[in-house]
């Protein structure tokens, strides 16, 4: 059925191989420069940082080591429902505007820029250079996790030298839960903004020279993040380091500690944390580096969209949108309130709210998911059209939609009693903001609720690439790699 809807078209059609097979974007403008593998590692690693290895302390502190796997795994659980329902849709349209433009196309313009606002709770060396940094960063990263993980099968069995074997004692004394369900549920909040990033493969995949390849396995190396890097990570900061230990997170801390930090010390190993603060620098620069992506591309493609202010939405002649980029590192500023609250108290604010955002994103990635199906079935296709499906559809979308749903309104409660006004507002101060930007723009714009036969499924869906033997530079070219670089 021929498309009835009005929003701005991106002018990539299926069969048009001469904008397909361009280096530059037609549309944004940025630069399709990110290989698969650069996209691998940022799916498998890439926003991990600080979170995990310094704030994860503080879910251990509020929850103990039982409820930091119940959280961990639970939450984990959500992601991959999420992130299953992104990679069907992404693959087939990977377009720049990921949340933003698919929440435009198959829900309302308004829904976008709510969307879109919500999300944004070595950038300027060009994308390539990005991917190339991330891609080595991150396996920096998870080289120093691995190393981490021996190092406490070693400690906790008895192989540290003038060390007795701690087996599992620190689930003994302090015990396996540090405040009951109150502080299982604190943890929920602290996870989600461990697992927040994990959609970023979808604002990569305008940037990506073959989606199609790329984004499906992006998308299915997220389980092996969550069983191996988050479940591994919980399971070991329970078994080697105490949740009562001095200078986890917590809101009196002035300065922090990663729970890495406090066992290399407990081991008696005082020179191993100066090698700890170089691997917790390293994997900021990788958080930030992917943050600044990220959030840098979300206001490009919000501006082009008219969204927000014309001027972000400017790029270079290779592809860098500097005025989002500039910008976005401007936002980095706020880090310095812990000048003045103490690092515990800012990074519990940066938490509450990064955590209800992170809730309403993937709540409305699942939400655009179920009217994506709806519009494909309705307009006479199939599911073995898609060229990634869904695990478990359409149970794991509608669980992802209630689950966030349910979490975004939860998540603050331990606020509530006893009550802490900076802490309710921080928690809860997007929920009521979602919906007010979603109906400000709907009744100033007039913009419309697409019914299912409007939807157009068809613009924004294009070709590897590579397919048709394409250079980085749009050129054609024989494929003359050798067979182990073609492997």
């Amino acid at each position: 059925m021929a498309s009835k809807q009005s929003q701005e078209p991106i002018e990539v059609g299926v069969d048009d191989a001469s904008q397909d097979f361009q280096a530059i974007d037609p549309h944004s403008g940025v630069k399709r420069g990110l290989k698969t593998r650069h996209l691998s590692m940022m799916a498998l690693a890439g926003i991990i940082g600080p979170g995990l290895l310094v704030g994860a302390g503080g879910a251990l502190s509020n929850g103990g080591p039982a409820a930091l796997l119940i959280g961990f795994g639970l939450i984990g659980i959500v992601a991959f429902s999420v992130m299953q329902s992104l990679g069907e849709i992404t693959t087939l349209y990977p377009s720049g505007g990921a949340f933003t433009e698919l929440a435009d196309r198959f829900v309302d313009k308004a829904f976008g820029v709510a969307v879109g606002f919500a999300f944004l709770g070595f950038q300027l060396l060009g994308v390539a250079a990005f991917g190339e940094a991330e891609f080595w960063l991150a396996l920096l990263k998870l080289i120093g996790l691995l190393t981490y993980f021996l190092f406490s099968l070693v400690y906790m069995s008895g192989g540290v030298k003038g060390k007795d074997a701690i087996g599992f004692q620190y689930w003994h004394n302090p015990g396996p839960f540090a405040n009951g369900f109150r502080g299982v549920a604190t943890v929920f909040v602290f996870c989600s903004t461990f697992y927040a990033g994990v959609e970023s493969v979808a604002v990569a995949a305008t940037e990506t020279k073959n989606p199609r390849v790329a984004v499906p396995l992006a998308i299915r190396q997220v389980l092996w993040r969550i069983i191996v890097i988050y479940m591994g990570t919980a399971f070991f900061y329970g078994v080697t380091c105490p949740a009562n230990a001095d200078g986890l997170v917590n809101g009196q801390s002035r300065a922090l500690k990663s729970p890495i930090t406090v066992a290399v010390q407990n081991a008696g190993w005082h020179g191993g944390v100066h090698l700890v603060n170089a691997f917790i620098f390293a994997t900021c620069l990788s958080a930030v580096n992917s943050s600044i992506y990220i959030g840098s591309r979300t206001l490009l493609f919000m501006a082009q969209e008219k969204k927000a202010p014309k001027f972000l939405g400017w790029t270079n002649s290779r592809g860098v949108p500097v005025p989002a980029v500039v910008f976005t590192n401007l936002c980095g500023a706020i880090s310095m309130m812990n000048v003045s609250t103490g690092a515990g108290q800012a990074y519990e604010y940066i938490v509450n709210l990064s955590g209800v955002s992170t809730f309403l994103v993937w709540g409305s990635i699942s939400f655009i998911h179920i009217r994506f199906r709806s519009a494909w079935a309705a307009q006479g296709h199939s599911s073995e059209e898609l060229p990634f499906q869904s695990k478990f559809y359409p149970w794991n979308a509608y669980f992802g939609a209630l689950s966030n749903i349910f979490l975004a309104f939860v998540q603050g409660w331990t606020t509530l009693s006893p009550f802490k006004s900076g802490s309710f507002v921080d928690a809860y101060i997007l929920l009521p903001l979602f919906p007010l930007i979603f109906l400000g723009y709907k009744l100033v714009f007039k913009t419309h609720l697409w019914k299912l036969d409007e939807i157009d499924l068809q613009h924004g869906r294009r070709r590897d690439l590579d397919e048709a033997g394409y250079d980085d530079d749009g050129s054609s070219f024989p494929d003359r790699r050798p067979r182990w670089k073609k492997f």
